[in-house]
């Protein structure tokens, strides 16, 4: 068996691996490493075997009541400069900005000295934004400077930065104390949302108003010359009522047609209108659920932190054959609606909708070779957080983390070592698959 464990005894600290037989007496294994038995193993009889009572591996030594940084109430950066760094919140109130009296700092000249006041109630948390603050955008629209409620899985844009503020829902892992040094998982079943076709009927352009008809003199007009002349030729002055009744009837046809046209105008513009609205809520309806899901598909830094910590049962959630086994989470941006929209819009050159801010992500399995260029420093962040999000989504029963570096960069990547997709299946190999000689 082979343990991995780090020792801090108050001067130095260190890594050490220990490879021995899983029934090599515990008292051998302190006499190993130099440390009192009670330091390895607390309350542990000398001659137990390491296999039952060795601490797993990645513990650190001496043994701490160590608990994970788990509180209600945090703010979580989600993007930006801060990406995967959560802060824990006390209190019912506390500020953000760019000054350093603000209880959240954020070093972004693109965010005001006092940005915004968040004040946490019994069952509410509400967001206000400072007056001639710089524009706070949440879930993709602009707000004001009235309060607004937040819920934990809103998206509160401020300059570069992501965040969220409130709880993170979670469902702790099943993990037990395996024979082998290190800590099993009963990974659940996962349960994909379902992938529903969106369409969307569009309303058309206005319809045009009805033209007044012209009033109908030659109609009106027609009859009683005839009635004239009639009663001339046969002297009968009664042919001259049909120069009064005639024009009558004439006008009250038209009066009777023009209200019919009016009505019907009105009622095709209330229609058209509805089919505005009954449209626009649904493109709304499905930006935000379509918003959501890729967000909960594509997880953020900071919560991918929290699924580890905890741990989260969203530990290695993807399968080898799921759509997304290989699909790596690269930063944030404006995406398109995936939406199918049929007929004409209401207005017209109408731009399409878009959901932002979106996940971006390539898969792996696709482009075969993903090249990332830019400053080391970014490249490295951006290297780490690939191989984090795999690690941490993918079982190491079906992937292998192998990394190659320059001698200079080995250190930027020792963390690895404490990973199981980094490690071989071939006795008295190598700690970690990293390689950086020829």
């Amino acid at each position: 068996m082979r343990w991995q464990w780090t020792i801090d005894d108050g001067e130095f600290v260190r890594d050490v691996v220990l490879d021995a037989d899983p029934d090599t007496a515990i008292e051998l294994v302190a006499e190993a490493l130099d440390l009192p038995l009670a330091t390895l193993a607390p309350g542990a009889e000398p001659d137990s075997a390491a296999a039952d009572r060795a601490p797993t591996s990645g513990s650190i030594l001496p043994l701490r009541n160590w608990q994970p940084d788990l509180p209600e109430i945090a703010v979580r950066f989600r993007s930006g400069p801060l990406s995967g760094q959560v802060v824990a919140l006390s209190g019912d109130s506390f500020s953000i900005g760019r000054a350093e009296h603000c209880t959240i700092q954020l070093p972004d000249p693109a965010v005001s000295r006092e940005q915004a006041t968040v004040r946490v109630g019994t069952d509410s948390i509400t967001l206000t934004v400072a007056e001639s603050a710089s524009p706070v955008r949440l879930n993709g629209k602009p707000i004001g400077t009235e309060p607004v409620a937040v819920q934990a899985d809103d998206l509160i844009e401020l300059g570069a930065s992501v965040l969220s503020i409130g709880g993170f829902a979670s469902a702790p892992a099943d993990v037990w104390r395996d024979g082998s040094g290190d800590l099993a998982f009963n990974r659940p079943s996962r349960i994909q949302p379902s992938s529903p076709a969106h369409r969307v009927d569009l309303p058309g352009p206005k319809p045009e108003a009805q033209d007044k008809a012209p009033v109908p003199w030659a109609m009106a007009t027609i009859p009683v010359l005839m009635a004239g002349v009639l009663a001339y030729i046969t002297r009968q002055p009664t042919m001259l009522l049909m120069t009064a009744v005639s024009p009558a009837m004439v006008f009250f046809n038209y009066r009777t047609q023009s209200k019919t046209t009016q009505k019907r105008g009105k009622t095709d513009l209330q229609k058209w209108r509805e089919a505005v609205s009954r449209s626009g809520r649904q493109i709304q309806d499905i930006t935000e659920s379509e918003r959501r899901t890729s967000w909960r598909l594509l997880p953020d830094p900071a919560t991918v932190r929290e699924i580890c910590r905890r741990p989260d049962n969203r530990l290695w959630e993807r399968r080898r054959a799921d759509p997304d086994a290989l699909a790596i989470r690269l930063g944030v941006a404006e995406l398109p609606v995936p939406v199918r929209l049929d007929g004409q819009p209401a207005v017209p050159d109408a731009a399409p909708p878009v959901m932002s801010p979106a996940p971006v992500a390539v898969d792996l399995g696709q482009v075969g070779v993903l090249g990332i260029a830019g400053q080391p420093a970014e490249i490295q962040a951006l290297g780490r957080w690939t191989l984090l999000q795999l690690a941490a989504l993918r079982s190491p029963l079906d992937l292998r983390l192998v990394v190659l570096c320059e001698r200079a960069a080995a250190r930027s990547w020792e963390w690895l070592r404490w990973l199981p997709h980094c490690r071989s299946d071939v006795p008295n190999a190598p700690v970690a698959l990293i390689g950086n000689t020829e």
